[in-house]
């Protein structure tokens, strides 16, 4: 399989930031300062929503979708049998400091822990010290 180019796919979200991914994409003037998150490979939908958050390919397809239709091509013979897991890679500029919950030494955001089992929206920041979060 050949790489395949992931446009933009930029998110609103409730705190502030952008403007460093914004500059990373030539965008550096007048960038909406609630657009934080640039999921740039997302197999994954953002809370609450059954589209947003999807990476589209430059034919319009979803990630998803050409990943089901051809899953040995995206992940090979042995994972493609044991099932497609979740994807996100995200660039991530908080222009403000971010709430988090705690459990154990794993600093959990409050929109990705959900249910317990976290499948596909988990966000972690491991070795973060108590005082940088809020």
């Amino acid at each position: 399989m050949r790489p395949l180019p992931l446009p933009a796919n930029p998110l609103r979200r409730f705190y502030r930031g952008g403007r460093r991914i914004a500059e990373l994409r030539g965008h550096a003037g007048g960038h909406d300062d609630r657009v934080p998150e640039d999921w740039v490979g997302s197999v994954t939908t953002a809370f609450a929503s059954d589209r947003d958050g999807l990476s589209r390919l430059e034919d319009g397809r979803t990630l998803a979708d050409a990943r089901a239709a051809e899953p040995e091509a995206f992940l090979g013979p042995e994972r493609a049998r044991r099932g497609s897991p979740s994807l996100l890679v995200k660039l991530l500029d908080a222009g403000e400091r971010l709430p988090a919950l705690r459990r154990g030494a794993t600093v959990l955001l409050p929109w990705a822990a959900g249910e317990a089992g976290l499948e596909g929206q988990l966000e972690v920041l491991r070795g973060v010290p108590p005082e940088a979060v809020a």
